[in-house]
């Protein structure tokens, strides 16, 4: 677990060093400030300014307009976010936005390069080395500074920085220097991600916050995102107000022209007829019917607005800017109001093809708003226009009745009265129109933003990564992973190593433990040549002593060794115990009934012919089959030719006859079997044995072996099985404890839970 610790740490530490610190910026916009100038307030009465009543809806109309495609285009395309400058390091990349030896000018640029490093180094004070690759190709190429670099690629001026000289650009030649030029779209993508608009309840104010890697960077999006939306905000106002200048200033030249035409008439007319004077009555008269005809022109005109506005509405002119006339001629607050609210949903709808279809839930609410509201515009002018007819109607029997009286009039007079009457009437409209734009005038000096920036962007510091809890959370899945490798060993490949680990983990008896061999080769062989006085035999000496006390009957004498796995020491452990007992002065002998895959004879360097695969087929008997060994008093019954079906051999009756023939003509059988957990034989020989050794491996996984032994022991009562640990490291074992000599402090432990020994000692 502390080396899973540890490593955890430096694996942390290499990873939040390699990871890039995200900043955040943040600053906050005001919608609807109010801020008005007064004459403003007369000029836009009766379109909603100075309202106490604030939607809320408008703040979540300012926030798709703010994160929309084009308004974050034309911030952008007031940076130079499209080129991005790295400084290459051993171990990481580190992009920078500002301080650098250089800066690069972008003409156009192939676009399989975008988003590919393009490598700079400084070769003198007036060259430079760029380099690429494209696809399989690297290119390498060295250009001037200040002068355009071009190939099929790319067209780009590399600017040297200010300073930059013979002197000091021999530490720049040692830097290494990127460029990365982005797509303009993808670009726009992500900062429409990165970009986060929120409103505080009950406020109108847009929190923003974007996320990168670059502070200054961050900091001045804001602030030009916050300019360029306080732009877009008067954009369509100023358009207004521009196009109705335009308009007047057209009606003004076409009346001065109409007006100079009528006033030369005039002083022709009058000096030709030689009339320089009119008497009072004629004169009132005749502003009389001036007034008249003047008001009926301006209702006209309303009436013309009045047409042309329900022709933009019936033909659904809805990506028009509205008609100047009708700001010119109309005071009609309903309508002003009515108009304006039509054009902010079309905005609206307009910014919300950006982040949504056409068919969407937002667009298809706008378009019902729309058609209800243009009805009922529709329905208000044409009720405005029945009235301006009517006034209409009213304004020419004023003039016929005034006409008549003129009619009265001498008809040079009356001559001039009319030439007079229609310069005063066109007079009186330039005057008219002369005001008009005097207060659209005012009224564009008087625009202003709807809203302000109240805090310009800052930045927040490093928001991502959180270098600390990935530091933690490195070290607690490393903490994880060691307690699993834990419990897996523990389930599945823990190993015993002494007797006193294995007495914790079972309650089967134990008859002792067998030291690992010095050697490979004497652990594969037999015990013949070893040291006698070597722990290595005195290991098997004390097994041999525990015996003794491990017999079930007192005239026990068929010892049966299995094991778990292949390659645990069974055929090691019964042959090394039949060669002691035989040293012992016994009369042992041997039977290699693993007729699978047979190791004693070839540990003995014996073979045979005829053994007990041919004894028990009626073929042989076992006294013609007996071998001597090497070692006086152990005979040897081997397996013979390998039976293609043995397991199946050792179920007929010659079994008895040959335990038979060995308990009348040894003190001791002691029998090789095959792995009891790969095939049975072993267990079906358990009824011929008086004792069953159990032989553990500290080399392989005790679990699996202690639960075959228990559950062997559970099924056949009569098994008499004990356990011996074989493989035992030579550090793990004690031979000598205090003046007790050999062996004293190891016991089989059969039954009592405690060692030879100590039973001894108490």
């Amino acid at each position: 677990m502390a080396i899973s610790i540890v490593i955890s740490f430096i694996a942390s530490y290499y990873y939040t060093y390699k990871l890039t610190d995200v900043y955040a910026a943040s600053s906050q916009i005001l919608l609807k400030s109010n801020d008005t100038y007064d004459i403003q307030s007369t000029i836009f009465e009766g379109m909603g300014k100075g309202s106490a009543y604030h939607d809320y809806t408008d703040n979540y109309n300012a926030i798709r307009v703010i994160k929309s495609y084009d308004l974050i285009k034309n911030t952008l395309d007031r940076l130079n976010f499209n080129t991005s400058y790295f400084i290459i390091g051993r171990l990481r990349s580190q992009e920078v936005y500002e301080a650098l030896p250089f800066n690069v000018t972008l003409s156009s640029v192939n676009s399989e390069l975008f988003e590919k490093m393009i490598h700079i180094s400084f070769v003198d004070e007036k060259r430079f080395k760029l380099s690429y690759i494209k696809g399989e190709e690297e290119f390498s190429k060295i250009f001037y500074f200040d002068i355009p670099a071009v190939n099929e690629n790319f067209n780009i001026v590399v600017n040297k920085a200010k300073g930059v000289d013979k002197e000091n650009v021999k530490p720049l030649i040692d830097n290494k220097y990127a460029v990365q030029f982005h797509n303009p779209s993808q670009l726009v993508v992500s900062y429409q991600s990165a970009l986060n608009c929120e409103i505080p309840d009950y406020t109108g104010i847009v929190q923003l916050t974007v996320d990168d890697i670059l502070p200054q960077r961050a900091v001045q999006f804001l602030d030009t995102l916050g300019q360029v939306y306080i732009e877009n905000t008067l954009k369509t106002r100023l358009a207004l107000n521009k196009r109705t200048i335009e308009f007047i200033d057209i009606q003004l030249v076409e009346l001065g022209i109409i007006i100079s035409e009528i006033e030369n008439k005039l002083q022709d007319y009058r000096q030709n007829k030689s009339i320089y004077d009119l008497s009072k009555e004629e004169v009132i008269i005749f502003n009389s019917l001036t007034d008249a005809q003047a008001q009926q022109k301006q209702i006209a005109m309303q009436l013309e607005a009045l047409q042309y506005l329900e022709k933009y509405i019936i033909e659904d002119k809805s990506g028009e800017i509205l008609p100047p006339s009708y700001y010119i001629a109309i005071d009609d607050d309903f309508l002003k109001k009515s108009l304006q609210t039509i054009y902010e949903m079309q905005l609206e709808k307009s910014n919300d093809y950006y982040t949504n279809t056409k068919s969407s839930y937002e667009t298809n609410e706008i378009n019902n708003k729309v058609r209800v509201l243009k009805k009922v515009i529709l329905n208000h002018i044409n009720n405005s226009k029945n009235i301006a007819t009517k006034k209409i109607h009213d304004f020419k029997l004023t003039e016929t009745e005034l006409e008549a009286k003129i009619g009265e009039i001498p008809l040079k007079q009356r001559e001039v009265l009319n030439i007079q009457r229609h310069l005063d009437v066109n007079q009186k409209m330039y005057e008219y129109l002369i005001e008009r734009k005097a207060n659209t005038t005012i009224a564009k000096a008087g625009i202003i933003p709807e809203c302000k920036i109240i805090e310009s962007a800052r930045s927040k510091g490093v928001v991502r990564p959180n270098k600390t809890k990935i530091t933690y959370t490195f070290i607690g899945v490393g903490a994880i992973i060691s307690l699993i490798i834990i419990f897996l060993i523990t389930m599945f490949f823990e190993r015993v190593e002494s007797l006193e680990e294995l007495k914790l983990k079972t309650n089967i008896p134990i008859l002792g433990e067998i030291l690992q061999a010095v050697s490979n080769k004497q652990q594969d062989n037999s015990i013949f040549g070893a040291d006698p006085r070597s722990s290595f035999i005195e290991s098997f000496r004390i097994v041999r002593t525990n015996l003794q006390y491990a017999k079930p009957i007192a005239d026990s004498k068929v010892y049966l060794f299995t094991s778990k796995n292949a390659g645990e020491g069974k055929t090691f452990c019964s042959l090394n115990m039949a060669i002691l007992l035989a040293k012992g002065g016994k009369k042992v002998i041997l039977l290699e009934f693993d007729m699978h895959k047979p190791r004693v004879s070839s540990a003995l360097n014996m073979n045979a012919q005829k053994g007990l695969s041919t004894i028990l087929i009626g073929k042989d008997k076992a006294e013609d089959c007996v071998q001597k060994s090497a070692q006086e008093g152990l005979d040897v019954l081997l397996c013979g030719p390998i039976p293609p079906n043995a397991s199946e051999l050792i179920l007929n009756d010659h079994m008895k006859e040959l335990f038979a023939f060995c308990r009348a003509n040894y003190d001791y059988v002691i029998i090789d079997t095959p792995p009891a957990g790969l095939v049975s034989d072993s267990l079906v020989m358990m009824e011929f044995s008086d004792l069953n050794i159990f032989v553990v491996n500290t080399k392989f996984p005790y679990r699996e072996s202690i639960n075959l032994a228990a559950e062997i022991t559970k099924l056949n009562k009569n098994a008499h099985l004990s356990l011996l640990l074989n493989g035992v490291k030579r550090n793990k074992i004690k031979y000598y404890l205090s003046r007790y000599g050999y062996g004293y402090g190891y016991g089989y432990g059969y039954g009592y839970g405690y060692s030879y020994g100590e039973k001894n000692a108490k």
